[in-house]
């Protein structure tokens, strides 16, 4: 454009479409109230399409949402039962990080479990440890029960 060369010029003329419910989000409760919602009759198609795309949005969202929670409860149960046949693997390293994982879990059955390791493991030291984590279990498991 030869009219604009070696000038700087700042457009402040922004063009943006909101939606018509956006502004009673972020407004303060006692005026929340009085705010009319945003007319977009005039816009046409595009604040159709607006609005369409927020409900797009918000479907996606959730959706991902509910898939990701599902993957987690997936690979949690993957994980929990890995660990216990991770138990009586013949590597100690991997009993090492089963017993690691177990301790965290507070059930009855996690309780048969470590007393079933312990008549099977030969190593003193993963002995101690399932011992120490059994004493704990059974400590917790005692309170919890006599409390509720």
């Amino acid at each position: 454009m030869p009219y604009a060369e070696g000038r700087t010029f700042y457009d402040a003329d922004s063009h943006v479409m909101e939606i018509d419910d956006w502004l009673p989000q972020y407004a303060d409760p006692d005026v929340r109230d009085r705010i009319r919602p945003l007319y977009l009759g005039g816009a046409g198609k595009l604040a159709d399409k607006a609005k369409a795309r927020k409900w797009i949005f918000a479907t996606i969202f959730f959706g991902a949402a509910f898939v990701g929670l599902t993957a987690g409860w997936f690979l949690g149960q993957r994980h929990l039962v890995r660990s216990r046949s991770d138990l009586f693997s013949p590597q100690p390293l991997r009993r090492l990080s089963a017993l690691g994982f177990l301790q965290s879990q507070e059930e009855v059955e996690t309780v048969r479990l470590l007393r079933d390791y312990l008549s099977w493991e030969s190593q003193p030291m993963l002995r101690r440890r399932a011992q120490g984590i059994l004493r704990r279990l059974e400590s917790t498991l005692a309170t919890t029960k006599a409390g509720g």
